[in-house]
């Protein structure tokens, strides 16, 4: 993010008062009327004092909030999800006001609270850092920058807002190394194979003959028997091939935990970066969050900022619908994995329906909810309660210890 405008004047904001300082003038006041109208002299000296306290501290804020500047730096500018991140606001001014300033107490509302929890150190010479030990995934809104200046015993404050009426910060998930083939993720091994070189065990069953078919898949025997043309339909060979499609089950039902969608995010974003960004080579990523009609080609700097912003919603459709609509609109053969932290009890017959129209199907199951449903029999199905046992199961190599584990 970058500075805000270098000289990003406070000026001489107004001036106000606390409540305990309004107190304390007005029972100035008080005593002076009293001592002046009731002829109690004595109350004079405690009357002055009283209001000569009040404005003093009006004064005095108001000259150390004069002609003061401050700065914002957030560092990295495009900070990276469930990792630290820090901002430093730098407070300036004439030396007058900085010496008033020593006198008074200070504090900078650096406007992060979206970003997190955090904690402010106070560095010195008008420096503050703010430390965010885990950023939160987003697009986040920054507020001005505020600064508050007040006097030790509370009587006068000093607040202005400085800098642009908002400022946006795009902190995008995290990404771990990962496999970029369904055989990474998958780990099904060939089975029997007939003299033409097919896996017979992958086969799932029969369709109509499309225009594009090989030959070598038309079943002639159950063509003739049922007098059109047949194609023979095999469960995909989860070695098969690059994934080409990562599904992001964008739905927001009551079962999972928002550190199980967050931990969906991370493996998606793992998966489709590798597949964008792997053989180090750039090409572009189908990604389908959920919520989305289809798929859409991005490179992964548009993958990934699309994956930040992404929000989970209760209105988003089920994975099952979703999971049907990709049977009808992904190419045969494709690879596609497709993430979700709440599965339900249809998710199983909708990934096989995706299996039976040739589209090479590993499903991912993230968070501790996810990681105890069944998996669906005949769809390769990979688990990960928690961010440890993810690392483990993305991982390029290593890969059958890892499924076996989880």
């Amino acid at each position: 993010m970058p500075d805000l405008p270098a000289a990003a004047r406070l000026g001489a904001p107004p001036v106000r008062p606390t409540a305990r300082g309004a107190a304390l003038l007005a029972a100035g006041i008080a005593a002076l009327v009293a001592a002046r109208g009731f002829g109690t002299a004595a109350l004079a000296p405690l009357g002055v004092g009283f209001v000569v306290l009040a404005v003093g501290a009006l004064v005095l804020t108001g000259f150390a909030s004069r002609g003061v500047t401050a700065t914002r730096i957030l560092r990295p500018p495009r900070p990276r999800a469930g990792e630290p991140a820090e901002a430093t606001v730098a407070v300036r001014g004439g030396r007058g006001a900085l010496t008033a300033m020593r006198l008074l107490e200070w504090e900078a509302d650096a406007g992060l609270a979206a970003l997190g929890p955090q904690r402010a150190v106070r560095a010195g010479d008008g420096v503050t850092r703010i430390l965010i030990p885990a950023a939160r995934r987003g697009d986040h809104t920054l507020p001005p920058l505020a600064l508050r200046i007040g006097d030790s015993l509370g009587l006068a404050v000093a607040v202005r807002r400085t800098g642009p009426a908002a400022e946006r910060v795009l902190v995008v998930p995290e990404a771990l190394p990962a496999a970029d083939t369904t055989a990474a993720l998958g780990g099904h091994q060939r089975g029997r194979l007939s003299l033409a070189g097919e896996d017979v065990s992958s086969l799932e069953g029969l369709r109509e003959y499309r225009s594009g078919d090989p030959l070598s898949r038309v079943h002639w025997g159950q063509s003739a028997k049922r007098g059109r043309l047949h194609t023979k339909v095999f469960r995909p060979d989860d070695g098969g091939g690059r994934i080409a499609t990562v599904l992001l089950d964008a739905s927001a039902q009551a079962g999972a935990s928002a550190e199980d969608r967050e931990l969906a995010v991370v493996a998606a974003a793992s998966i489709a970066r590798s597949v964008a960004t792997g053989g180090g080579r750039a090409v572009s990523v189908g990604l389908w969050l959920g919520d989305e009609g289809v798929a859409r080609e991005s490179p992964w700097p548009e993958a990934e900022s699309r994956l930040a912003r992404m929000r989970f919603a209760a209105a988003a459709p089920a994975l099952h619908d979703v999971l049907h609509r990709a049977a009808r609109l992904l190419q045969p053969g494709s690879g596609l994995v497709a993430v979700t932290s709440d599965p339900d009890e249809a998710v199983g017959e909708a990934a096989r329906a995706v299996r039976r129209a040739g589209i090479d199907l590993v499903l991912l199951l993230a968070g501790v909810r996810a990681a105890a449903f069944p998996a669906p029999a005949g769809v390769p199905t990979v688990r990960a309660a928690d961010r440890a046992t993810l690392q483990a199961v993305l991982a390029p190599r290593g890969r059958a210890r890892a499924v076996a584990r989880a």
